[in-house]
């Protein structure tokens, strides 16, 4: 049983990396430049705050249209569990000026005009929102750091933080 849900993990982190290993390999899907809105040092030196000891990040994407989300999410999976190793990125200076006067995390990524609204899957509004987060993970596992990206929908039942660096070191 144990084997199983070890394996189950293994897939999952499997199956969520592919996605940024083949634009690592092939470079984005749209071809477009890629531009960085940001201080990339000062990413680096946000990304080495908050990280363990072994490099380990995770990183949760977020924008003014979805701070009730990411507040949640924080107290509910983040702080409730001890997770310690996590950096908020921001879409829109606001988001993060709301996160930081709450003690929270969070490292200003981007500008983007919808930063303020909700997006939906499919919409322009969406994908570009998208491409900055391929864009934040593609930065941090360029800088050697182990990314684990979680949306702010979910919630954790306990520390997943453990179990993927035990699964992460039976790969290597």
């Amino acid at each position: 049983m144990r084997n199983r849900y070890f394996l189950l993990i293994r897939l999952s982190v499997f199956i969520t990396a592919l996605p940024y290993v083949l634009v690592l390999l092939f470079g984005s899907f749209n071809n477009r430049p890629r531009t960085f809105l940001h201080d990339k040092g000062a990413f680096m030196s946000a990304l080495a705050a908050r990280a363990d000891a072994d490099r380990y990040i995770m990183l949760a994407m977020t924008d003014e249209a979805f701070l009730d989300m990411a507040i949640n999410f924080y107290e509910a999976s983040l702080r409730a569990h001890g997770v310690d190793n996590f950096l908020f990125v921001g879409i829109g200076r606001k988001t993060c000026e709301t996160l930081t006067n709450m003690s929270i995390p969070c490292f200003h990524y981007a500008d983007d005009p919808s930063a303020g609204r909700a997006s939906f899957y499919g919409q322009r509004e969406f994908r570009r929102k998208m491409n900055i987060r391929t864009d934040m993970i593609l930065e941090a596992l360029a800088a050697n750091f182990t990314v684990i990206h979680s949306d702010t929908d979910v919630a954790f039942l306990g520390n997943p933080l453990n179990e993927i660096k035990v699964c992460m070191c039976n790969l290597i």
